[in-house]
């Protein structure tokens, strides 16, 4: 995975990073690596926090990913676009039975 500087980091590519995160998480519980998937969340809380911080809450801009193919990654946006879009972000995920 790619090293990226969260404060300089344009939006895009925090976006994308969040997906990536997703992905590398989704990858990780599969082979039940415990650790890595501390390091991987706790990355995914940083731009989180990064997109909260930019103006206008950026992190808006990750409901993008509730359609993504990983639902790992669906379900991080969801997660963490709950207070912005309540309604979107349970969307299908709580109708499949993967509640938020």
């Amino acid at each position: 995975m790619r090293p990226i500087n969260l404060t300089t980091a344009s939006i895009d590519d925090l976006v994308a990073y969040f997906a990536e995160l997703g992905v590398a998480e989704d990858e990780t519980e599969l082979r039940s690596a415990q650790a890595t998937i501390n390091r991987l969340v706790r990355r995914r809380f940083a731009v989180e926090n990064e997109l909260k911080a930019r103006t206008g809450d950026q992190r808006r801009q990750l409901s993008h990913y509730y359609d993504h193919p990983n639902i790992q990654v669906q379900l991080n946006a969801a997660t963490a676009t709950l207070a912005l879009f309540p309604t979107q972000a349970r969307g299908d995920r709580e109708l499949e039975g993967r509640t938020l």
